[in-house]
């Protein structure tokens, strides 16, 4: 994300409306691949571990630099 744009909760905002929207069409958990690796290009950036469990989702499992989280929906 660009500078002028972070810590202003977009992210978290859209994150939690996925997750609504998810709901609504009958979807039973939700899934986000966060990277563990410090350098990441924006056009390839899932987000923070941190990101993901602010929305509450949990970690279900790491691979290599990978975490994936899941919130039951």
């Amino acid at each position: 994300m660009a500078p002028e744009y972070r810590d202003k909760g977009i992210a978290t905002a859209f994150l939690e409306r996925i997750c609504i929207d998810a709901k609504a069409r009958g979807y039973a958990a939700v899934e986000g691949y966060a990277k563990l690796c410090n350098d990441h290009v924006d056009y390839d950036y899932n987000g923070p571990i941190r990101l993901y469990e602010k929305v509450g989702f949990t970690e279900v499992k790491r691979q290599d630099e990978q975490v994936i989280m899941r919130k039951i929906l």
